[in-house]
């Protein structure tokens, strides 16, 4: 499943030749229905936004978590990045409370806010998501594959 749904996003990412244009955080839209965001219950595992000699990556791009854990995502280096969740690639039925979780970042949608400041970091919590694998990019270096998958179990 995961060679499968990876291959079928490089796909897209290969296939992508316009822009990206990220949201700012000032744009966020508040939820007007649906579960209530989930604060983090568990282990907060760092994932690191970087461009160094391997290109515009996240380190590490394959996490494994416990549900009930948050990923940290710290900007090291290659400002602009932002994480966003491939709605194609997540789980069924994961997607509102997704959606909640990102809202305590200022997120709109699957969309985190885009980061420019070094060492600045932001906690997307896995409570109360459907254990799968979840497939995310970094939208302004999308076309240059920057990706990876967090796996909830």
């Amino acid at each position: 499943m995961r060679q499968a749904a990876l291959s079928a996003l490089l796909g897209l990412c290969a296939a992508c030749q316009s822009p990206v244009t990220a949201t700012p955080a000032s744009a966020a839209v508040a939820a007007t229905s649906g579960p209530a965001a989930q604060p983090v219950r568990g282990t907060v595992h760092t994932v690191r936004m970087l461009l160094d000699n391997d290109g515009y990556r996240f380190e590490p791009s394959y996490l494994t978590v416990m549900q009930g854990d948050g990923v940290r995502f710290a900007m090291i280096s290659g400002v602009p990045h932002n994480v966003v969740f491939d709605e194609q690639f997540i789980p069924s039925g994961s997607r509102t409370q997704l959606v909640a979780n990102l809202s305590l970042l200022g997120a709109r949608d699957l969309a985190s806010p885009v980061v420019v400041t070094l060492d600045s970091t932001f906690t997307v919590s896995t409570t109360g998501l459907v254990r799968g694998e979840y497939l995310f990019y970094c939208a302004p270096h999308r076309s240059l594959n920057m990706h990876g998958v967090i796996t909830v179990r």
